[in-house]
């Protein structure tokens, strides 16, 4: 889910922008540093994820060495597209395996 650094549009003119990105120089892109995100958020994987719903910022923070850090994605009908993203530990088991015949 890495955002596509050359689409660029202007940000809000209360210096917001949606699709979880940082305002930088008045354009909506994807964050490099927590500093650029709202005070209430932080930068995880070129998003700006509010700091309550971060688990992880990589799968080194994750208890299980195989599980991976993901973001659960954006929010429909949120200015900032953020309200319910949240990054989180996954691991890999799980599920059912499927069989060729």
């Amino acid at each position: 889910m890495l955002p596509d650094p050359t689409t660029v549009w202007p940000c809000m003119p209360d210096g917001t922008c949606s699709m979880a990105r940082a305002c930088i120089d008045g354009r909506c892109l994807p964050c490099a540093h927590d500093k650029e995100c709202r005070a209430v958020e932080r930068c995880v994987f070129a998003h700006c994820v509010l700091s309550d719903r971060i688990e992880c910022r990589s799968r080194r923070d994750c208890d299980d060495p195989e599980a991976l850090c993901l973001l659960s994605g954006y929010t429909p009908l949120d200015p900032r597209s953020n309200r319910d993203m949240h990054a989180y530990c996954r691991s890999p088991r799980g599920g059912t395996r499927e069989f060729a015949e």
